[in-house]
């Protein structure tokens, strides 16, 4: 999907866990080749500052989870990077979530902290918030 979006001449933003800041910061890559492990062995980009971005210059999030529920709740790996990222947009973005099936469940509990993803795309169906 990366690949894809970069072919197709969309500007594709990152995150990368910055820890002494306790937040991610995105950077705009060109290619594949600028993400090496990182963060819990997730590729990350390693560039300079002058690629870093802000949230507010995305227009679509594909946000990441270990499960999902109907109501666009979501669990993440319990740092609340994403949750404090995308609780600092201030104009309406689509909150996408890719997940095979299995990782939807029927409910799941959440707290005024955590930030819904707005539709979950999985390898059966297609789950928008109500």
């Amino acid at each position: 999907m990366i690949e894809e979006s970069l072919e197709m001449g969309k500007a594709v933003l990152v995150p990368k866990v910055n820890k002494k800041l306790q937040r991610l910061l995105l950077y705009e890559i060109k290619n594949l080749r600028e993400l090496s492990p990182g963060y819990m062995g997730i590729p990350e980009p390693s560039l300079p500052d002058h690629r870093l971005r802000e949230i507010e210059d995305v227009a679509l999030v594909i946000v990441p989870g270990v499960c999902f529920d109907h109501s666009g709740n979501r669990l993440g790996y319990g740092a609340g990077y994403y949750d404090m990222l995308l609780s600092h947009i201030k104009k309406k973005v689509p909150f996408i979530a890719l997940a095979y099936e299995e990782q939807v469940i029927d409910t799941l509990t959440s707290e005024n902290h955590d930030v819904r993803v707005d539709m979950v795309v999985t390898d059966c169906q297609i789950i928008k918030r109500p």
